[in-house]
């Protein structure tokens, strides 16, 4: 993988990030050389086809939210969406399986309305 992501920084544009995704590993990890493609530094879920078949009046401000950003983040305080450890003590991985549904749903309805779904990430939040 760091070989993969090395030559990206040789040729300075990556392919795969949309431009506010990509400032932060740019400045922390590679010196602010790190560049997204024209073609997808504005890149947003709202520009694949078929997505405005998400929105109906019910849910039209989170559709928006979804799809209108670079980066969603999910909140889910107040869901008593609980996490489960898996380990001894404090040791180990933490899961929370309600929150990884949340956002399996919203990327298999993306998906199945897209042809090319690779246009679609997860990334994890992952607890230090």
């Amino acid at each position: 993988m760091l070989q993969d992501i090395s030559l990206i920084v040789n040729r300075s544009a990556v392919l795969s990030m949309h431009g506010e995704i990509c400032e932060f590993p740019s400045k922390t990890l590679y010196a602010s050389k790190l560049k997204s493609h024209e073609s997808v530094a504005s890149h947003l879920l709202r520009d694949l086809p078929n997505t405005q078949e998400f929105v109906t009046k019910e849910n039209e401000d989170i559709v928006k939210e979804v799809l209108g950003t670079p980066v969603v983040f999910f909140d889910t305080a107040g869901c008593e969406y609980y996490e489960r450890l898996d380990g001894d003590g404090d040791e180990g991985s933490r899961c929370n399986e309600n929150e990884a549904t949340v956002v399996k749903t919203w990327t298999e309805r993306l998906a199945s309305k897209n042809p090319c779904p690779y246009s679609i990430a997860r990334l994890n939040a992952l607890l230090g």
